[in-house]
């Protein structure tokens, strides 16, 4: 049995992908002509199908995947700067890619669908562009939800930072009201601010007010207001609260 396989509407050079994996494999019985975006593959016989399958499942998983993430950082965030884009896709490739089983799983499921399109393709022609167009779109579409998740918490990450950074600054200008401030929980998932003798500190503000609020955001507000030489944080459990306490006031919190 002979096929053309190819990537009809992308930059990967296909030949040599095949080629490669079958010498490093030592496959046989199963031969490959060409050495750019198409292949001439010759199959011996019907079980070497599945073998086939399942390189160029691997192909799929290794190679276009990421081509295809590319080509939609650019269409979708061509706004953001070169390296931000390339964090971006690092960042989507590891989520992608962690997980051995789950992996292996998805290279099984993109396997089956690849080997139904060499049983049932009468031209004997297959695209690979064209099976994650059609074949495997669910599947693509789990890559593309990967990747605006991970733009979203890359987008929020960076805010927080700038925020931080902000806050830093303007903890900087202000003279400290108070020396020493303990965050200790309180019930119902709030906090409570205690001096170094162990009283409880009064809040900057109505507490009627901020009841809308996140605990944590008031507590952030509280310790701005009060701008202590010293925060032990020690006893926070919030591993958001405790990094953004200790990335504002730098240098002056207690962790143990």
């Amino acid at each position: 049995m002979e096929y053309i396989i190819g990537a009809y509407s992308m930059d990967v050079q296909i030949a040599p992908l095949i080629k490669n994996r079958i010498e490093s494999g030592h496959i046989t019985g199963i031969s490959v002509k060409g050495d750019g975006k198409y292949a001439e593959v010759t199959v011996e016989s019907r079980d070497k199908i599945l073998l086939l399958a399942g390189l160029l499942a691997d192909i799929l998983v290794d190679n276009m995947q990421m081509h295809h993430m590319v080509s939609v950082i650019k269409r979708r965030y061509g706004h953001l700067s070169k390296k931000d884009r390339c964090d971006l896709l690092v960042e989507t490739l590891k989520k992608l890619w962690c997980g051995a089983a789950g992996k292996d799983w998805k290279r099984q499921y993109i396997k089956s669908k690849v080997a139904i399109c060499l049983l049932e393709s009468d031209s004997q022609a297959l695209m690979l562009d064209g099976v994650m167009r059609f074949r495997i779109r669910d599947e693509v579409e789990q890559w593309e939800k990967c990747l605006y998740c991970t733009e979203r918490e890359i987008a929020e990450r960076n805010e927080r930072e700038e925020m931080i950074r902000l806050l830093r600054y303007y903890i900087t200008t202000r003279e400290s009201l108070i020396g020493f401030v303990s965050v200790d929980p309180a019930g119902e998932g709030g906090y409570v601010l205690h001096d170094s003798d162990g009283n409880e500190i009064a809040a900057p503000y109505d507490w009627e007010e901020e009841c809308d609020r996140r605990a944590s955001d008031v507590v952030l507000s509280y310790l701005i207001e009060l701008s202590p030489a010293s925060v032990d944080i020690s006893q926070v459990k919030d591993k958001e609260l405790r990094d953004v306490i200790a990335g504002v006031f730098t240098g002056r919190t207690k962790i143990q």
